[in-house]
């Protein structure tokens, strides 16, 4: 089973979300219209995360080049190992403990 390790990510953004944007943005995620995706290159993951404390959401984009396209294939051993990601994703901007609560697909260029 593939477990990203932080190694395995050249970047990692994150956009704060207002609430009453959050169905837009999921709506723009699946259909690839998002800035942040139309905007840059690489073989990507998008992720629409929730602060469970002060429920607030955010964007978070893992860029990263290194692995193949087939051990980006979603499963769901692969959105288990992500959420061990946590402590990775609140060195970031992030200032409280987010919880995954959607995944895109990886996209390639």
């Amino acid at each position: 089973m593939f477990e990203p390790k932080i190694g395995d990510f050249t970047t990692v953004e994150v956009f704060d979300v207002a609430p009453d944007r959050m169905a837009a943005c999921a709506t723009e995620l699946v259909s690839g219209t998002l800035p942040v995706i139309r905007e840059r290159g690489g073989v990507r993951d998008v992720w629409l995360m929730r602060d469970e404390t002060n429920a607030r959401f955010f964007l978070v984009s893992v860029w990263q080049q290194q692995l193949s396209f087939q051990q980006w294939q979603m499963s769901e051993q692969r959105i288990a190992s992500y959420q061990k990601l946590g402590p990775f994703l609140v060195a970031q901007p992030v200032t409280q403990p987010v919880a995954l609560i959607g995944i895109v697909a990886p996209r390639r260029p």
